[in-house]
């Protein structure tokens, strides 16, 4: 570490198990010392416990919801003083009748709260429509999200900043192909016809797996299908291969593109298998995890 910088800690305890018939429950205590969430605020000190929720047990079904709540609390002495919180949060998708489809997730910190990327309510909810002839109309609210910076500022310090914006966009989208057939990726197995798959490569500062409330996307990040088929996440980490073969195929990250001070997390679990449906969506989260200084 530099001369003259004072030295930084961040802890996190996390267990996983199932109470009274539940699905299951996540139960984590994060510590953090001197450390910079964030660019532009003081060091963060203080700790934080939370509890998550599942309320739908099993994998994603497009024909119920999937909700999951999140309740902590937070002792906080980034200023000197020591301030005591609760926080909260819920994330759900759910596909309506009509062509309807909801998704979202929402957080609360204290307005003053030093410990997260985030203060007050924050969070994005997406809506859409599908209409005839492949139209579909949708609306995006996002609320003083974290924003990264688009460049490296240093080697191990924060790549985000908060953000005060609040923005609502109404889109209208045609989706249509013509002229020759399209080129499908992924290894084509027996079975024909072809699905999407599409995630999202997130920091994963507790290390537990799950992307939760406030964990950031990581942009510019390579995902590679098979091996051989690229795509880049964008600024919210998101990525998408839209015209997969149906099957089973194996996602995993370039490490090169990942951004430090974060990396893929033990060589067993940088890569994953997801199962493509038939004009179906097949969905995976990549987690990074913080690299030890």
């Amino acid at each position: 570490m530099p001369a003259g910088r004072a030295r930084s800690m961040y802890a996190s305890l996390y267990a996983q198990t199932r109470i009274l018939g539940l699905p299951r429950s996540r139960f984590a205590i994060t510590s953090r010392r001197n450390e910079l969430v964030v660019l532009g605020s003081v060091a963060a000190t203080g700790d934080e416990l939370q509890w998550e929720q599942d309320w739908t047990d099993g994998g994603f079904d497009s024909a119920r919801a999937e909700v999951t709540t999140t309740i902590g609390y937070a002792r906080d002495r980034s200023s000197g003083a020591t301030r005591r919180y609760p926080t909260a949060g819920v994330q759900l998708r759910q596909a309506l009748v009509g062509g309807f489809s909801v998704a979202g997730s929402l957080r609360y910190i204290s307005q003053s709260g030093d410990l997260d990327t985030s203060r007050g309510l924050s969070g994005q909810l997406v809506a859409e429509r599908e209409l005839a002839a492949g139209w579909r109309v949708g609306v995006s609210m996002q609320l003083n999200q974290a924003r990264s910076t688009g460049r490296r500022t240093s080697l191990f310090g924060p790549q985000v900043y908060r953000s005060d914006d609040r923005s609502v966009f109404v889109y209208l989208r045609w989706e249509g192909n013509a002229g020759s057939a399209y080129q499908t990726a992924g290894i084509r197995s027996s079975a024909a016809g072809t699905g999407r798959v599409a995630g999202r490569v997130f920091l994963d500062a507790d290390r537990d797996g799950e992307a939760q409330v406030g964990e950031v996307g990581a942009a510019g990040v390579e995902v590679l299908l098979d091996g051989r088929y690229r795509a880049l996440t964008d600024r919210d980490g998101r990525y998408e291969f839209p015209f997969v073969a149906t099957g089973r195929h194996r996602l995993s990250v370039t490490p090169d593109t990942v951004p430090l001070p974060w990396g893929l997390p033990a060589p067993a679990e940088a890569r994953s298998d997801v199962e493509v449906p038939l004009r179906g969506l097949a969905t995976l989260d990549i987690p990074l995890t913080r690299v030890t200084e």
